[in-house]
């Protein structure tokens, strides 16, 4: 049967959504205060070669000091005022004091006094140094309440400390409080932003040409025939992956495609190409509907029956390549791609979406950035390929996205905060 949603049900939701991320922990302790931003160099335990023992005469800094880095970016850190800083340094120091207390958000990682940070919107190389560190747990919700003084204004101490960095980071506000990392290396964030700006512009280019809007349904239109062929299982994938619906700040049912559901729609879905790479699955393959054939849509649960819409087909895969009637039917997967995914031969394949989807299937798909590079400069024209293949491309990119967000297993355990590991099981948001 026909999908159907309630305008009011459809505003409570995203209202619902708004209202959550407000009332995140990070929102109870932190109030309306926007965080300040900063580049951090926080203390990598492992590489650093501290004389504890030697406290008096030991540098924190400079050529000589013990200590090495992993610089984070984009650090949001709470409770630093906002502050114009002129100040000066003669033989006797500093002119003025700036010291203090900022608060950092649990799950981002475990900050260490002689750690620094620099305030990224200062115009001068201002460090300041985290004196102490503090373990709150406010309502039942950890973070880090750290004491802070300015520790030099002096440029080449900072390049000293930039000279001391082991590791590249980059904080990702989005992803604090939630279970995704919200620190990844520097090389993962430029694949992650790789892969959001390719998969931003192939919604961007595909939903325009194939999203019709009367009905909210993926449609392509056989200018030959001059009528549009309705993809039922196309449209059930897009919903059940949330293949358009890939920002956290959206609800899913900004892109919700009209789903007409006739009987055994369900158990044809299994059958279907979609269902196989949910489940990662190339086994069988010979059981899968890779040719189709239309049919008029006049049923009872038919929109386009309801609006008396001719123009409109409905589309039935099948696995074999002719129909119930012994009529030939036309190719809705390549069967070339069917056959490379069988044999496990990318040579037989020589279009760029297929080659990507082909990778993602078959656990080839280790080099990411030349995986990327098959579709990024690729131009999406209008045909029935086009039609099928970019909401695979975009569900490809989308868990690729997830893998590398949601891999904790290869965080460097400097950064990952100690207190996350203790409370595991325990999801905060």
């Amino acid at each position: 049967m026909a999908t159907w949603q309630d305008k009011a049900e459809f505003v409570n939701q995203n209202s619902r959504i708004a209202m959550s991320r407000l009332q995140t922990p990070n929102n109870a302790f932190v109030g309306t205060n926007p965080p300040t931003m900063v580049t951090y160099y926080h203390i990598n335990t492992n590489a650093s070669t501290r004389d504890t023992g030697l406290q008096n005469v030991e540098l924190i800094d400079g050529e000589t000091s013990g200590n090495r880095f992993n610089v984070i970016k984009d650090v949001p850190l709470y409770g630093i005022p906002m502050m114009e800083m002129n100040v000066d340094e003669d033989e006797s120091g500093f002119d003025t004091n700036f010291d203090g207390n900022f608060i950092l958000p649990p799950h981002i990682f475990h900050p260490l006094p002689d750690d620094f940070f620099v305030i990224d919107h200062l115009n001068m190389p201002a460090v300041f140094r985290v004196t102490q560190v503090n373990y709150d747990t406010p309502n039942h919700v950890g973070f880090f309440r750290c004491d802070f003084e300015l520790w030099t204004i002096n440029e080449q101490e900072l390049n000293d400390i930039k000279k001391a960095v082991v590791g590249h980071y980059t904080c990702l506000f989005d992803n604090i409080g939630t279970q995704s990392k919200s620190v990844v290396a520097d090389d993962e964030f430029i694949i992650l932003e790789k892969i959001n700006c390719l998969r931003k512009q192939l919604r961007d280019d595909y939903l325009p040409k194939f999203l019709d809007k009367e009905y909210n349904a993926l449609m392509f239109m056989r200018t030959s025939y001059d009528h549009y062929l309705y993809d039922p299982m196309l449209n059930s994938f897009c919903n059940r992956e949330k293949i358009f619906s890939f920002e956290a700040y959206k609800s899913p049912d900004c892109y919700l495609m009209y789903e007409e559901k006739r009987n055994f729609h369900d158990v044809q879905y299994e059958d279907s190409f979609y269902d196989r790479i949910s489940h990662h699955d190339i086994t069988d393959l010979n059981e899968v509907g890779i040719w189709y054939d239309m049919e008029p849509t006049k049923v009872d649960v038919s929109v386009f029956d309801y609006n008396k819409d001719e123009r409109v087909k409905y589309l039935m895969t099948y696995a074999q390549p002719t129909g119930p009637f012994n009529n030939p039917l036309r190719e809705y997967i390549p069967k070339n791609f069917i056959t490379a995914l069988e044999l496990k031969n990318e040579a037989l394949l020589k279009d760029p979406y297929e080659i990507f989807v082909y990778k993602y299937m078959t656990g080839v798909a280790h080099d990411m950035q030349n995986c990327l590079e098959l579709v990024e400069k690729r131009r999406i024209r209008y045909s029935f390929h086009s039609f099928i293949f970019i909401p695979l491309v975009i569900y490809c990119l989308n868990k690729c996205y997830d893998a590398i967000i949601c891999d904790t297993t290869v965080m460097d355990e400097e950064i990952l905060d100690q207190y996350s590991i203790k409370n595991a099981g325990r999801v905060w948001y």
